[in-house]
């Protein structure tokens, strides 16, 4: 209870506490796959109605639309599919199976010109993301001992609020000054990094798997 309670009120500013979830090896591999996916995650969604804007001439009615089709298809695949994916192929492999949706959906997005282009783009990226976060959480929630669950909440959260930070501002100064696309592939990109860990994620699994 008390990690509890210690977890919910670190502030940004006492990383320190975090360095035990951080050099754990069980946890690590998830933890940065995590944070790769807060930030690409933030980059899209504060840069897409700017890219949107300057691509397609799209306004805000126009992105409030692919917003809502992207969160209805979170909504059914979270609702009503997910639990039954976690039981027949596990969380690790839709961890991976996310990753690349995200990835293959970003590209695909930076070379979007039309509608039907962009609602492939945002329909395999919505994927990605709808099934990745949650996956992500529980592997994290069971490599983590009981009594450090409030710890590693509080780090997750803190990493949340890092990204919402700075990828605002990242997503903005690409799509003012760099080639349009940019941001679309850098946020790829950093997908990219979190599939670089899954041999690690697996390894780390394996190894809480022969514990129990």
């Amino acid at each position: 209870v008390r990690s509890a309670e210690v977890g919910s009120r670190i502030s940004l500013l006492h990383w320190n506490i975090y360095a035990g979830p951080l050099r754990n090896k069980n946890l690590q591999p998830f933890l940065i796959q995590f944070f790769c996916f807060f930030i690409s995650f933030s980059l899209f969604f504060s840069g897409f109605p700017l890219f949107a804007e300057h691509r397609l001439a799209y306004g805000p009615k126009e992105v409030g639309y692919v917003f809502a089709y992207t969160g209805l298809l979170g909504l059914i695949i979270q609702g009503g599919l997910l639990g039954k994916w976690v039981k027949r192929w596990g969380e690790l492999s839709l961890v991976k199976w996310g990753l690349y949706s995200m990835v293959i959906g970003y590209l695909i997005l930076a070379t979007s010109f039309h509608l039907s282009t962009l609602l492939i783009a945002a329909t395999v990226s919505a994927f990605g993301t709808a099934v990745l976060r949650p996956a992500l959480t529980a592997l994290i929630s069971k490599q983590t001992p009981p009594e450090h669950q409030g710890l590693t909440l509080g780090l997750s959260q803190s990493m949340n609020s890092v990204a919402q930070i700075f990828a605002p501002i990242l997503a903005g100064a690409m799509i003012e000054h760099a080639p349009l696309w940019t941001w679309a592939v850098v946020s790829a990109a950093i997908v990219g990094v979190a599939i670089l860990f899954m041999k690690r994620a697996r390894e780390a699994q394996a190894r809480i798997e022969s514990l129990t």
